[in-house]
């Protein structure tokens, strides 16, 4: 995942806030149901890594090696990657 890259983990931390402020512009333009469901899962994923961010960035200050973050850290895409067929469907 972030394997203790401390410059990548503020871009991640970045990025994250700007999924944040996209999910808001995307629920409020009216979705359906169906959206509302992948929408979440989404934000799921996404608080997932919020979280993971501050643990990869604990355990690297801490020393840990890469695979040491790795076993600590683990997340799943597949449900975002399904999510996300529902919302951008040219991408299914």
């Amino acid at each position: 995942m972030l394997r203790g890259n401390l410059p990548r983990i503020s871009k991640i931390q970045k990025k994250l806030d700007t999924l944040n402020t996209a999910i808001a512009a995307y629920r409020s333009v009216g979705i359906s149901e169906r959206e509302s469901a992948a929408m979440e899962s989404l934000v799921a994923i996404f608080t997932k890594y919020a979280n993971a961010v501050a643990i990869v960035e604990k355990l690297s200050l801490q020393g840990a090696t890469p695979e040491e973050i790795d076993a600590q850290v683990k997340i799943s895409d597949g449900p975002a990657v399904e999510a996300l067929k529902v919302v951008l469907p040219p991408y299914n």
